[in-house]
């Protein structure tokens, strides 16, 4: 099973052996040089999408919240303008 942080796509995997011998020469081989692909297993739901909407939700009521402080008497609340 590959570890859920990597994304699903191709990677390219080569295995190499090194070793030496008594005389101290050393060798390499290379035993398995592929793509290995790794696709996303499907999900029912899509919890990272709904936690990016509701994320941009929140700071899209934030930015209008910022936006529209006055009051009906014309007079500004202190809050995200500054003042």
């Amino acid at each position: 099973m590959p570890d859920p942080r990597l994304e699903p796509r191709d990677f390219v995997v080569a295995l190499t052996v090194v070793y030496h011998d008594n005389k101290g020469s050393y060798f390499s081989n290379t035993f398995f040089n592929s793509t290995v692909e790794i696709v996303a297993e499907k999900k029912l739901v899509d919890w990272e999408l709904i936690q990016l909407f509701v994320m941009l939700g929140g700071l899209a009521a934030g930015a209008r919240e910022c936006a529209f402080t006055g009051r009906a008497d014309g007079r500004r609340k202190e809050g995200c303008s500054g003042g």
